[in-house]
């Protein structure tokens, strides 16, 4: 079995690309056509696993141009975003945590802090982990956290953040859960915890 590997974008920051080096890999693509051209004489593709959250969409794109098992395109997004994840688990039924999205540093900041319970959470919607989250417990936190130094910079994924997402602020332990999913069945993986004792975000 051999390992083709593939940069979902060409803008991929170069700590992220660092790491796919160190990996056995046949070949390296950054061009979705040209890797398209290479299978399509190598004989059976057997599945496109992802690597990193910001290629979540293309695998999924990429698996089902190719005719192999793979998520749902239709649930790429949801999959994807800290928004979506949140709208997905309300609507599932599922308890999650209050949540709104701010997509403009020009959204009145008086009319935020007042629909806004202190001390709460805001993170970029398209960034991955912790990068970026901040504790927020009063208004002048929270326009410095919204300023227009925040809004439009670049993430460590190279991407921009251009939405936000405030949460309400839940103290207690954190856990991971890592699930396997594979037709229609779902396996645990592992759980654990992220740390020991209460989160105290900067």
């Amino acid at each position: 079995m051999e390992c083709i590997g593939f940069l979902s974008s060409k803008t991929v920051p170069a700590h992220l690309v660092s790491g796919v080096h160190d990996l056995l890999l046949v070949k390296l693509f950054d061009d979705k056509a040209e890797l398209l051209r290479w299978l399509s004489g190598k004989g059976e593709v057997i599945t496109v696993v992802t690597g990193f959250e910001t290629a979540i969409e293309a695998t999924d794109t990429l698996a089902a141009e190719l005719g192999v098992a793979g998520n749902d395109l239709a649930s790429s997004h949801t999959r994807r975003y800290k928004d979506a994840m949140q709208t997905a688990l309300k609507d599932g039924g599922v308890r999650g945590i209050e949540s709104r999205v701010v997509a403009n540093e020009k959204e009145k900041l008086d009319e935020i802090a007042t629909r806004s319970e202190f001390p709460c959470i805001v993170k970029p919607v398209s960034s991955a982990g912790s990068e970026g989250v901040r504790l927020v417990r009063s208004r002048g936190e929270l326009s410095k956290a919204l300023g227009r130094a925040v809004f439009g910079s670049i993430n460590e994924l190279g991407l921009v953040n251009d939405r936000f997402l405030l949460q309400s602020y839940v103290s207690g332990m954190e856990y991971v859960v890592d699930l396997v999913a594979f037709g229609g069945r779902y396996h645990v993986a592992a759980v654990g915890p992220v740390c020991e004792g209460l989160h105290e975000w900067r």
